[in-house]
């Protein structure tokens, strides 16, 4: 019998993850009006980093959170899942520059099946034919929401894609490791996100461009983007993959293809296509049939991820 606590952490779990979508959903949009701005990508991603660093470390500072890690045995897998989240931003941006963005998108979101597999390899989950029939169903949802015919097909993007996708996946396990689990959420996204801010100001410094935004315009979309997609919706999806694993969290995370698609009709004119809306309902309802009678096939999940008291 699942205890109401063990309830309200799956809820909760979802719940994280339908706003990662959201924050993730609306991302591209903005980019794509922030670069037409004028922002160069390496100054956008160090702007809207230092703008979540602040906010996190800040939240930290005046709320008194606990920030201290034990080094000696989860510090270098912190140092570890900075790494890999800023490989997803690096590879990704790179295979924009061969492909599509469609195809670069259905490319990265095979993450979910690594994620999957790897769970099962590594025992932190068992084989589920309604996980796997969900995954089915949400990759052929995402074919149809995102996939455009014509454009050029590069192998140095496919590459580059499957690279992003590999280290998000591993991203992705990393975060329901046990050791982790140990460190309430916001203190992780603290100190993962003062590596990525490191990184990519080494990163901004080699490739020449400016440290920082230069008009009021620019600094519009570097709050937005710092505070929704590089602070809402990374702390949103460490707190669900403590919720309800890191193979649930990435099978729920396939609807933001979906919502990125409608921004895109929404705020940057692009046409409505039938099959974009049939692959939609396709995917949302591989997340219904997901989280239906979760007594039954989540137990053993929820008994294994460990509560985090810093998410209410």
């Amino acid at each position: 019998m699942i205890s109401q606590i063990q309830k309200h952490r799956y809820v909760l779990g979802f719940l994280c993850m339908m706003v990662t979508n959201l924050c993730y959903g609306f991302m591209p949009a903005i980019t794509q009006k922030a670069f037409s701005a004028g922002i160069s990508p390496q100054t956008l991603l160090l702007d809207r980093f230092i703008v979540a660093l602040l906010l996190i470390w800040g939240y930290i500072y005046f709320a008194k959170k606990d920030f201290k890690v034990d080094v000696s045995s989860a510090g270098w897998q912190i140092g570890v899942l900075g790494l890999l989240n800023f490989g997803v931003i690096v590879f990704l941006t790179e295979s924009y520059k061969w492909l599509p963005g469609s195809i670069a998108s259905l490319l990265v979101f095979t993450y979910v099946s690594f994620v999957i597999v790897l769970e099962i390899l590594i025992r932190r989950a068992q084989a589920d034919m309604k996980k796997i029939s969900c995954l089915l169903m949400s990759f052929v949802g995402l074919i149809l929401v995102i996939y455009k015919s014509g454009g050029e097909i590069r192998w140095q993007g496919i590459v580059f894609a499957m690279l992003t996708a590999t280290c998000y996946a591993f991203y992705s396990i990393g975060l329901g490791g046990r050791k982790i689990a140990g460190i309430n959420s916001i203190s992780l996204a603290g100190w993962i996100m003062l590596i990525l801010t490191l990184l990519n100001l080494i990163r901004c410094g080699i490739s020449g461009e400016p440290f920082f935004i230069s008009n009021t315009t620019q600094l519009i979309y570097v709050l937005i983007l710092g505070f929704f997609c590089s602070f809402l919706g990374p702390l949103c999806i460490i707190a669900a993959i403590k919720f309800i694993g890191s193979g649930n969290a990435a099978i729920n995370n396939t609807l933001e293809p979906v919502i990125a698609y409608l921004v895109g009709v929404m705020l940057m004119g692009e046409l409505v296509e039938i099959k974009a809306i049939i692959g939609g309902i396709i995917i949302l309802l591989s997340i219904i049939i997901l989280n239906l009678n979760f007594k039954k096939s989540k137990a053993k999940v929820l008994d294994d991820i460990r509560f985090d008291p810093d998410i209410k």
